[in-house]
């Protein structure tokens, strides 16, 4: 199996579709003759754009700002890169690209996985069942956002000591429209 492979970030500007004067930035990551691309939602004039060192020209503000923020998708790019090589994952353009937008699996937050669970779970239970997964979806938001002040948290970032306080959470909260606290089993 080929253990080495070539990897490589260029940026360049679209004139193919340049509007008022104005080409939109990407960013290409290349491992091994495979491309990905990336939008970097950033436009540059034709003009200030220097296609031999793929970077704005000049050092007016706004070139040095453009700059700015191309390196710093230059070192998120190769941090990408390299957390995938220590954690031994296979390196892609693709996986790359997924880590750097934050849709790889390790990026995975509470609310994907509810949402995944809650849309596969249609028409294969009864609606008292999905009913109660919708209830424990809103006491999730509420834990988070009272104990957090986040709307939503990483899975790699979850650990005992949060399940234990979101079961403490649990039974102690009193629902506005009720007397009595949850009914709570232990976690143990």
């Amino acid at each position: 199996m080929k253990t080495s492979s070539t990897f490589s970030i260029l940026f360049w500007a679209d004139f193919s579709r340049v509007k008022d004067n104005q080409a939109s930035l990407y960013a290409r990551i290349t491992v091994n003759g495979k491309r990905a691309v990336i939008s970097l939602k950033r436009k540059v004039l034709v003009s200030d754009w220097d296609v031999h060192k793929n970077r704005a020209r000049g050092t007016t503000q706004k070139s040095r700002i453009l700059n700015s923020y191309l390196n710093e998708t230059y070192n998120h790019l190769f941090k990408s890169y390299r957390d995938l090589m220590a954690e031994h994952k296979l390196i892609t353009s693709q996986a790359i690209k997924a880590r750097y937008l934050g849709k790889d699996e390790n990026n995975r937050s509470i609310s994907d996985i509810i949402a995944y669970h809650n849309e596969d779970m249609v028409g294969k239970s009864k609606w008292g069942t999905q009913k109660n997964y919708y209830t424990t979806q809103s006491y999730i938001s509420k834990f988070l956002l009272k104990s957090y002040k986040t709307s939503d948290m990483y899975l790699k970032e979850l650990d005992y000591n949060n399940i234990k306080q979101f079961e403490k959470y649990l039974r102690s909260y009193i629902p506005g429209d009720q007397i009595r606290r949850l009914l709570i089993f232990n976690i143990n």
